[in-house]
């Protein structure tokens, strides 16, 4: 039912709308292929989750030294979260590259 609908609205497009929406999503493969090899060589943090497709969808690579993490209830933090039992200034994470070393 849903492959009918989406071949109906398919038809209704233009030619130059269906380009639009090829490049779009190549543009959005091309993001994700590039997060993807950042995640190889730089620190980074992502999500767990119990349902392993959510698992790994949120994802911060680490691109300054020097890395905050808090909550938006105070001063505006690197990387902002919400949730119970999040501080203003939550976290601070600092990596020294020289020594290929993160902490936190």
């Amino acid at each position: 039912m849903k492959t009918n609908e989406k071949e109906v609205s398919d038809q209704g497009k233009t030619t130059e709308d269906k380009v639009k929406e090829q490049k779009e999503q190549s543009q959005h493969d091309t993001v994700l292929s590039k997060i993807m090899e950042e995640k190889k060589s730089k620190p980074h943090l992502f999500n767990l989750n119990f349902d392993p497709q959510l698992s790994g969808r949120l994802v911060h690579i680490f691109q300054k030294t020097d890395t905050e993490i808090g909550n938006k209830k105070g001063k505006e933090s690197d990387i902002c979260m919400v949730g119970p039992g999040l501080h203003e200034q939550h976290a601070f994470i600092r990596q020294e590259k020289k020594h290929h070393q993160v902490f936190i």
